[in-house]
């Protein structure tokens, strides 16, 4: 079966779904990405637990906006991220795991303007 998304124009899509076509709307094509998100976490296989093997491409958002709240709950830290296309999608990171991301993305940093500074382009 084939399942067709078209752009009508800036606000809505056709979704074509075998013979049958409808019209969404943004707000409801944000609840309908909800509903198809939650419905993927119950089925099977599950989402594996590793990323893409290293030199496989993947689809990433550059440069992301988001947000940190260290206050939303005592035992972790509540990180936001915006992606244009799913909306702001939150994580409830273990205060033990937001320490391990810290020290993972300030050595990730180090290396990174190391390498820079020794081809000469800080």
């Amino acid at each position: 079966m084939d399942i067709i998304a078209t752009r009508i124009d800036n606000e809505t899509i056709e979704i074509s779904v075998g013979s049958s076509k409808t019209v969404l709307s943004v707000p409801e094509i944000e609840q309908l990405q909800k509903n198809l998100a939650q419905l993927r976490g119950t089925l099977l296989p599950a989402v594996t637990l590793t990323p893409a093997p290293k030199g496989q491409p993947v689809y990433a958002i550059p440069d992301p906006v988001w947000k940190l709240d260290p206050e939303a709950l005592h035992t972790g830290m509540l990180l936001q991220l915006r992606n244009p296309e799913h909306g702001w999608l939150s994580f409830l990171i273990p205060n033990d795991e937001a320490l391990k991301m810290a020290k993972v993305l300030t050595e990730a940093v180090e290396k990174n303007l190391e390498s820079f500074a020794s081809y000469g382009l800080n």
